[in-house]
């Protein structure tokens, strides 16, 4: 598996036909020929194609998508079992497009991109160019950033074979504090979130975090506690924090 310095890991045979290279696979992210999203048509490497390659422009960039998207037919005249379908495949299709975006945002995010204007931050900055609440930017930034190091997640994402929820739950159990032991047990639990159902991968995170904090930190001490979770339990307990 090859990296790229900002967008993460590429998949194994980068630059075949996008659709045969899923279809052949198998995996749960395919997305089916008929449902007519034409994704093959964006062409280039990643999920979809639609990864910068040399000095594309903008318009160069997103006028294939907007056209897949336009050409996308409705739900009216679909009979029950291909509208199950669809709203399935759509679904899956947003996350390998949340996937495809978080590469974007770390590179735009390294560059410092959202500095040119006097942004003090990128989420704020992220947050007014696109309409959204600064906290949903902020979170999106923090995902795609923490996700760089997460090379066997990020590859799971891009392949379509995890989600963005199960993304953003490893993103929020994978603090500085856990780095260590989330690379040794990435692996893991990336193949319990491909293989069983949510509440049994959100258990294994769960115990995960409680293994490994058990490891860094005194238990039966309330008040040995990671930084980040002191600053949370002084926020809710409305009292200041010793640095």
């Amino acid at each position: 598996v090859g990296m790229d310095d900002f967008t993460g890991p590429r998949p194994p045979n980068e630059g075949d036909d996008g659709d045969a290279m899923v279809a052949a696979r198998g995996r749960p992210g395919r997305v089916p020929a008929d449902l007519g999203l034409g994704l093959v048509s964006l062409g280039g490497r990643g999920v979809g194609g639609i990864v910068v390659a040399g000095h594309r422009t903008r318009r160069e960039l997103m006028t294939p998508l907007v056209e897949v998207l336009e050409a996308l037919a409705g739900p009216e005249g679909l009979d029950d079992g291909s509208l199950a379908e669809a709203v399935t495949d759509l679904v899956r299709v947003r996350s390998l497009l949340d996937a495809v975006t978080a590469g974007f945002v770390a590179r735009w995010d390294a560059r410092c991109l959202w500095a040119d204007d006097g942004s003090r931050s990128p989420g704020a900055r992220l947050g007014r160019d696109v309409g959204c609440r600064r906290q949903t930017a902020g979170r999106l930034v923090h995902t795609a950033r923490t996700a760089r190091s997460m090379a066997l997640v990020t590859e799971a994402w891009r392949d379509g074979r995890i989600s963005t929820d199960h993304v953003e739950r490893l993103v929020r159990a994978a603090t500085p504090e856990r780095a260590e032991a989330f690379a040794k047990g990435e692996a893991h639990l990336v193949h319990v979130a491909t293989t069983s159902d949510w509440s049994v991968f959100d258990h294994a995170v769960a115990m995960f975090v409680s293994a490994t904090d058990d490891d860094l930190f005194d238990p039966s001490n309330p008040d040995d506690l990671a930084k980040r979770d002191k600053r949370e339990r002084a926020h809710r307990n409305m009292r200041p924090v010793q640095r």
